[in-house]
């Protein structure tokens, strides 16, 4: 069963379909995809292609990022108001 961890120890869990996170994709491989002569199925294949993740921590608020064509994931905390 696919997981991600949180830092605080959150635990999302990867293998519902769909799940909690958020599809990321750059304006313009948006734009160039959406313009494309491609059929439906090839522009959503395209779409998943171009896109990263990311998770949000219900704990603690913390982001989780997996950049286009990484399976790596990269924290970030909420900064503190002065």
């Amino acid at each position: 069963m696919p997981r991600l961890a949180c830092p605080c120890g959150y635990i999302h869990n990867l293998s519902q379909i769909p799940d909690a996170g958020w599809i990321t994709i750059r304006d313009e491989e948006l734009d160039s995809i959406s313009s494309s002569g491609l059929g439906s199925e090839e522009k959503l294949d395209a779409l998943y292609s171009a896109s990263g993740s990311i998770y949000v921590c219900p704990n603690c608020e913390r982001l989780m990022w997996a950049k286009k064509g990484s399976a790596e994931f990269v924290t970030y905390s909420r900064e503190q108001p002065n």
